[in-house]
């Protein structure tokens, strides 16, 4: 088991995909990371954006059997690194609602992604500076649960 963190402008009891976003890294799907700042930086800048419901910050834990990631359980598909395989996922997924994989595991994008993506298909910028325009700061992993299935392995966790 492992802990992963949700930053939003809202609570989440309850993960529900019909939440889910369109245009974001991986897809519409509910989205964490093992890294608590992660999450805060993340609760703190949807808190702060003018749709924001709440304007509060909430970072909402659960934990996840990650046994699933390797057993079988779930159709996974995991990026180890930023790499072209990773840039072209991203370009694809964030205009799909295919659900290929029950939890896509990668990089998260910095957040000018649609900015760059647009020079890329306008030719303005190679496939290699889009990868390196692309990358965080540091890299940071998050977990994009797009099923019903994968989130049966996630279990709310009070702190």
């Amino acid at each position: 088991m492992i802990k992963v963190y949700h930053g939003s402008d809202v609570e989440v009891r309850e993960v529900d995909l019909v939440h889910s976003q369109m245009f974001k890294d991986f897809g519409p799907g509910f989205y964490v990371s093992k890294e608590m700042r992660q999450a805060v930086r993340f609760a703190k800048y949807k808190a702060d954006r003018p749709s924001s419901k709440t304007h509060k910050a909430f970072v909402s834990v659960f934990e996840f059997n990650d046994d699933s990631i390797v057993d079988g359980s779930l159709r996974v598909k995991k990026f180890d690194n930023y790499s072209d395989e990773w840039v072209d996922f991203i370009h694809e997924y964030r205009q799909s609602t295919d659900t290929d994989y029950d939890l896509i595991i990668g990089p998260i994008a910095n957040d000018d992604v649609r900015t760059q993506y647009a020079r890329y298909d306008m030719g303005e910028i190679s496939k290699q500076e889009l990868l390196e325009s692309l990358k965080y700061k540091r890299v940071t992993y998050q977990y994009c649960f797009k099923t019903a299935k994968a989130i049966s392995f996630l279990r709310r966790v009070d702190l």
